[in-house]
């Protein structure tokens, strides 16, 4: 919304926007990025209501208003696969990552070893570590909306994390890079104004490093470990259930979620450690760990 509906809506009174304007508004995006001005309009709408536009009132709202001027995106719109690499050269890419100086390339190797959406990356925080347990308490704020009931809801999700991937969170702490830097507090990715990153951030590390940007996207990395499970390379049988979890997916019917509660972190533990050590393959491995900090020096 920031981004694109801010700089044509201006800083106004929310209730001088008329319903002209905000269908002018969505249409610079609606075919050109049809999930992204999806998603914009189903925020817009949230705000109206919550600044009191209700009913008839929220000019931003679907149903029996803008339904009548914008197809939906479901009728031109065909969703596609991410594009991903494959998971065998994952250990080269990481080793390409860690060696290349932006913020958005340490980023990116945090998005690939915790298979993390770009969002909850973006919106990392120290305090949401717990390093002694090892686990990464996402919390409902940073993580996607599911379908619950017919409404949207957001649950915390907590992520286990391997030694690997806290010594490497440790060795770029408080670090200058390229475009950010890694803070000392809070937000754990900066960009050069002191602000969150955002997924473009991740995403243009991809030509930087010699790769064409339409063929491997950072969402697409989840794929690459999705590919990497099923594969089962070290014949682990890991399980569809505990991968779909470690990815954060919801799993079955509501039905089942309301009375299945359990995240499986300690079965997810060790998926996350040998996702980690395969990522880390290609760098300086010492007890199973990646010493980052030998590794640069």
């Amino acid at each position: 919304i920031k981004k694109h509906m801010f700089p044509i809506l201006g800083k106004r009174p929310i209730g001088n926007i008329d319903f002209e304007e905000v269908l002018n508004a969505l249409r610079t995006i609606w075919e050109s990025t049809p999930p992204t001005a999806w998603k914009i309009q189903g925020a817009m709408r949230q705000i109206f209501e919550h600044a009191g536009l209700k009913g008839d009132q929220n000019v931003a709202r679907w149903k029996d208003n803008l339904d009548q001027k914008l197809p939906h995106p479901d009728e031109f719109h065909e969703a596609k696969q991410q594009p991903s690499m494959n998971w065998r050269l994952i250990p080269e890419f990481v080793e390409k990552l860690e060696n290349h100086e932006t913020i958005g390339a340490k980023a990116l190797i945090l998005h690939i070893l915790t298979v993390g959406r770009s969002e909850t990356i973006c919106l990392a925080e120290w305090e949401q570590f717990d390093f002694e347990n090892k686990i990464w308490h996402r919390p409902k704020e940073i993580m996607k909306a599911v379908q619950s009931k017919g409404r949207s809801v957001k649950y915390p999700h907590d992520q286990p994390i391997s030694d690997a991937t806290i010594e490497f969170l440790l060795s770029i702490k408080g670090q200058q890079f390229a475009g950010g830097y890694v803070s000392e507090e809070g937000l754990v990715f900066r960009g050069e104004k002191g602000g969150r990153i955002y997924d473009d951030h991740m995403g243009r590390v991809v030509p930087e490093l010699g790769y064409k940007r339409g063929e491997i996207v950072p969402h697409g990395f989840r794929a690459s470990f999705k590919d990497w499970s099923l594969d089962d390379p070290m014949n682990l049988n890991f399980g569809e259930l505990i991968t779909e979890k470690t990815m954060a997916h919801q799993i079955g019917d509501e039905v089942r979620n309301t009375y299945v509660r359990t995240e499986f972190i300690r079965r997810r533990k060790p998926i996350i450690d040998e996702w980690s050590k395969h990522c880390f393959a290609g760098t300086t491995v010492v007890d199973n760990v990646s010493n980052i900090s030998e590794a640069k020096a």
